[in-house]
C-alpha cells in the first residue's frame, strides 16, 4: 500500500514544517509520496526539496485561501500520485517514530477496510484524550449550540452530584487492538483510504479558516465512513494552537487575547454546520443559543472584563450566530468591534 502524507503551511512556519518532514524521515514505516500546499507561505523549500529521500510534491495557492481549500488542492494532489493512503499533517504536527506503523497494525487487524478511517491520538486535545481514556463520545450533540443543550443538564449534575460515579474506559478492546469509535476529528493525524478521494469527498471551503475538518470527517461518517481513534499512535504540536492558548482556561468568547477573526469564523461555522446537520428540534437549538450567549456574557462580567468590551464582544459574537443560521459562509472581513 503506497501512502501519501499531506500537509498545507503558510506564513512563516519552515521551522515548524522542517520537524514534520523530519519525523516522517524518521518514522518506522515510511511514506512513499509528500505532498506540501504552499498557502501563501513565504518558505524557501530549498533544503526541504533537497532531501532525497522523499518525493516531494509543492502545490502552491498563490496566497492563504484558508485551511479546507488548502487540504482540498493538497488531497487531489495525493489522488493524481496513484497513492492507496492518505495521512494528514498539520504543518507543526510532529509524529512519535510509530505513530504510522500503529496505525496500520489496527487498520490490518480490523481487515484492511476501504471504509475505515483512522486519526492519531493528540496529546494536546483534551477531548481526544477523554476520548481514549474514559466513557466520553467524541460526537456533535443533537441540537446543541456550541456543545451546551440545556437536555444535558440534568445527566451532568447527577453524575457530579452522584457519589457512585465513577469515569470507566470506554476503549474497544478486540484482542491486541485498542481503539475508540469517534464521530468526528481534525486533519492533523487522519489516516483514510483514496476510495473517499474517488467519491469526490473533499474538504468544504467554504468553511473558511475554522471548524472545517470538524464539517469534513462528520460529512466522512454520513458517507459511511468508521472513524477510529489510535490511542498509541502519538503526534505532538511544536506549536500551540490558538484555542488552547486562553489565559486562565477561559472559553475563547470571554477571552479578550483571541483573535476576533478566529472567534467568528469559529462561532460561524460551528452554528452552520449543527443548524445543517445536527438540529432535529429547532425550538430546542435556538433555546440553547439564546440561554448560552447571556450566560457566557454574566461570566465574562463576573471574571472582570468590563462591560463595554463585553458589548463589543458579543456584538461580534451575534453577527457570527446570525450568519450561521442564515448560511452564509465563505471569507468575510472581520471589522474590530462589530
Amino acid at each position: 500500500m503506497k501512502i501519501c502524507a499531506v500537509t498545507v503551511t503558510y506564513g512563516d512556519r519552515g521551522h515548524f514544517l522542517k520537524q514534520v518532514i523530519y519525523a516522517l524521515y524518521e518514522s518506522t514505516v515510511k511514506v512513499d509520496r509528500i505532498v506540501i500546499v504552499d498557502n501563501g507561505s513565504n518558505i524557501s523549500f530549498e533544503d526541504i526539496l533537497s532531501m532525497d529521500v522523499f518525493n516531494i510534491d509543492i502545490v502552491k495557492s498563490g496566497k492563504n485561501i484558508g485551511s479546507a481549500a488548502g487540504f482540498k488542492l493538497g488531497l487531489q494532489k495525493a489522488a493524481e500520485s496513484g497513492c492507496d493512503l492518505v495521512w494528514l499533517l498539520d504543518d507543526d504536527n510532529v509524529p512519535e517514530s510509530c505513530a504510522l506503523e500503529k496505525i496500520l497494525e489496527k487498520r490490518k487487524i480490523l481487515g484492511n477496510n476501504e471504509l475505515h478511517v483512522f486519526a492519531a491520538q493528540r496529546i494536546d486535545r483534551a477531548k481526544y484524550l477523554s476520548a481514549a481514556t474514559t466513557n466520553f463520545t467524541l460526537e456533535i450533540k443533537k441540537n446543541a449550540f456550541l456543545g451546551f443543550t440545556l437536555t444535558n443538564l440534568p445527566r451532568i449534575l447527577w453524575r457530579r452530584l452522584s457519589m457512585n460515579f465513577k469515569r470507566e474506559s470506554s476503549l474497544v478492546k478486540t484482542n491486541i487492538v485498542v481503539l475508540k469509535k469517534i464521530f468526528y476529528g481534525i486533519y492533523g493525524g487522519l489516516l483514510l483510504h483514496r476510495i473517499w478521494l474517488q467519491k469526490g469527498l473533499y474538504p468544504n471551503e467554504n468553511f473558511y479558516l475554522y471548524v472545517d475538518d470538524t464539517e469534513y470527517t462528520t460529512r466522512l461518517v454520513q458517507n459511511g465512513a468508521e472513524i477510529y481513534l489510535v490511542p498509541e499512535s502519538i503526534i505532538k504540536d511544536v506549536d500551540i494552537s490558538w484555542a488552547q492558548k486562553s489565559s486562565g482556561n477561559l472559553h475563547p468568547m470571554l477571552d479578550m487575547d483571541v483573535d476576533t477573526r478566529r472567534l467568528y469564523y469559529t462561532i460561524r461555522n460551528s452554528c452552520y454546520l449543527s443548524k445543517a446537520r445536527f438540529v432535529d428540534n429547532r425550538f430546542i437549538f435556538y433555546t440553547n443559543i439564546v440561554l448560552f450567549i447571556p450566560l457566557m456574557f454574566i461570566r465574562g462580567i463576573i471574571h472582570g472584563n468590563s462591560f463595554i468590551s463585553m458589548l463589543k464582544r458579543f456584538n461580534l459574537v451575534l453577527h457570527a450566530v446570525l450568519d450561521g443560521v442564515q448560511s452564509r459562509l465563505g471569507y468575510k472581513e472581520i471589522i474590530p468591534g462589530m
